[in-house]
């Protein structure tokens, strides 16, 4: 258990510092280039996202899955093959996509920017990083198989670190093409600390390299490792895919500063309310895989969905009640046209998140092929739902996003509600059904005294039931708190009037 707490709270302090640092470069960019500046970089980021993707191939699974396995049979010959043959095929691919981009630019420019040519040089720029973008994702997932949460950390506060201050940096002087470089520093910087720490810490398994790359070995890792990633590439591509997809489709129609109200909106949600389910399913993947049998397995996998439930719910309805605020102190008030467009986001996102909550279950029940197929399901369905909804106009920006969300949570459950192996408690499950229904409610609902005032009374009734059987425990919590906060006052007002207490 001390292991399990110290890698937790490693693990904390690397979201937690991706999360200031993301929510620091978003002031930035708000305030520096505004709504329109905001919703270009937001293309050039998420182009620059699918590239990665593609360039690193999504081995990721696979290197994890195979270093840990050498490393507890101690085959350290293994552990090199897998590393220098993933640095050699991430890099290679990187660099080749890298050309490919800078020689079209000007085409992917058009296809990003309805027409205009005008950001050619900027995706030049991004071109000039994608190998080490495709290079990083590869290199964490070798980290994770050596179990070096320490320095997966210390890799993600290195990162916030630079990202913060190149942006800060470039941005202000150079606008977008500032960002564009600041992107391009980050990458590379992630990379060489990654590098870095892997020769400090396993120096073997950089040895010789690359003078004595074992080209053989190299044919007989890759097939390996192209086999555990065949689901993971197609998933992750589809997903990077339809997000660029959704965000060019309403560049086309509305135009960049549209694009960039709604990547307001987006980044708030998407930033804010996945740390606190990221360490529920670390925890839960640990605790649930070490259990014996299959009740204990479904009893973990209950309390870990339980913890998920409560963290997603009131994140969520906690930031679309605090949407104005959040606009004004960590965008511009700029965005605030973009009200609307956050509140519905960050439901669209609470009920993705729940959907990924009750993947808890669906990889406990049917394993990483059945998970896989949930997340095509999820690409599936955003590419369509963009085409079909954000025609209606402005105000469905959002729509795609939380219909997919809901198609999404639904495929989770009907997954695990038809397997005998899992069962769901009763208590969760109405916790889960009223959060489906609470959260859309709380997005709609007018931001006044009589919207919030219903709202807070909702939540505080959800909360309730989702408590389940720590109702109690949360009872006492609150009454020894009030009984503590009454006597500090007295012991105060005996101060007051000259008296001891």
């Amino acid at each position: 258990m001390r292991d399990l707490l110290r890698a937790s709270l490693l693990s904390w302090l690397g979201a937690g510092a991706t999360i200031a640092a993301a929510v620091m470069r978003g002031k930035i960019l708000a305030v520096t280039l505004g709504p329109r500046g905001v919703g270009a970089f937001a293309q050039l980021s998420g182009f620059a996202t699918l590239a990665s993707v593609v360039g690193s191939f999504s081995l990721g699974s696979g290197i994890a899955q195979t270093i840990a396995r050498s490393t507890g049979e101690g085959n350290r010959d293994e552990q090199r093959r897998i590393v220098q043959s993933t640095l050699v095929t991430s890099t290679g691919l990187g660099l080749l996509l890298s050309l490919i981009v800078l020689a079209s630019a000007p085409q992917v420019s058009s296809w990003l920017f309805n027409g205009d040519r005008s950001f050619s040089l900027e995706i030049q720029v991004v071109a000039l990083g994608i190998a080490c973008m495709s290079v990083s994702p590869n290199l964490q997932s070798a980290l994770s198989g050596y179990g070096a949460v320490g320095l997966s950390s210390l890799t993600e506060v290195v990162t916030a670190v630079v990202s913060v201050g190149a942006i800060v940096l470039l941005v202000p002087f150079w606008g977008l093409r500032g960002a564009a470089f600041a992107l391009v520093i980050i990458a590379v910087a992630r990379a060489m600390t990654q590098i870095i720490g892997l020769r400090h810490k396993h120096p073997d398994v950089l040895r010789a390299f690359p003078m004595a790359l074992d080209r053989s070995a190299m044919g007989r890792t890759l097939p390996s490792l192209l086999k555990i990633a065949a689901a993971s590439v197609i998933m992750a591509s589809g997903d990077a895919a339809a997000l660029l997809f959704l965000r060019t489709q309403i560049v086309w129609r509305y135009g960049i500063e549209i694009n960039g109200f709604y990547q307001g909106a987006f980044g708030a949600s998407s930033q804010l309310l996945v740390s606190g389910l990221a360490f529920v399913s670390s925890y839960a993947y640990a605790t649930v895989n070490s259990a014996v049998t299959s009740r204990d397995r479904t009893d973990l996998t209950n309390d870990a969905f339980q913890l998920a439930l409560l963290l997603v719910g009131l994140g969520t309805c906690l930031l679309i009640l605090l949407r104005r605020l959040y606009i004004q102190l960590l965008l511009s008030a700029a965005f605030l046209p973009a009200e609307k467009y956050f509140a519905v986001q960050a439901a669209g996102e609470g009920l993705k998140q729940l959907g990924l909550a009750i993947g808890l279950g669906s990889l406990l029940v049917g394993g990483v092929s059945v998970w896989m197929a949930v997340g095509l399901i999820w690409a599936v369905c955003l590419f369509l739902s963009s085409l079909a909804l954000l025609p209606l106009g402005v105000w469905a920006l959002p729509l795609p996003y939380c219909v997919t969300a809901l198609v999404h949570f639904l495929a989770n459950w009907w997954v695990v509600r038809r397997c005998d192996h899992f069962k769901m408690r009763r208590d969760n499950f109405a916790a889960l059904l009223s959060a489906a229904v609470l959260i859309p409610v709380v997005a709609w609902l007018p931001l006044n005294a009589a919207g919030v005032t219903l709202s807070l009374v909702c939540v505080s009734l959800w909360t309730w039931l989702a408590l389940g059987g720590h109702r109690s425990t949360a009872r006492l919590l609150v009454t020894r708190g009030l009984r503590a906060s009454i006597r500090q006052g007295g012991r105060g007002r005996a101060r007051v009037c000259g008296r001891r207490p």
